[in-house]
């Protein structure tokens, strides 16, 4: 019988996008305020990535 699904987040630490005016105003952050870009694989188990 298998074990519980588990889903993992991977982070891709190569993808950087600078954060645009648009995006500090709707965050309400000033443009000084530093702000990380997030990217990550989804994999169930160790074998499937879902995309």
């Amino acid at each position: 019988m298998a074990g519980a699904p588990r889903i993992r987040a991977l982070r891709d630490q190569t993808t950087h996008k600078p954060t645009d005016a648009a995006i500090r105003v709707l965050l309400k952050i000033d443009a000084d305020e530093p702000v990380d870009y997030r990217r990550v694989r989804l994999a169930c188990g160790d074998e499937c990535d879902m995309n």
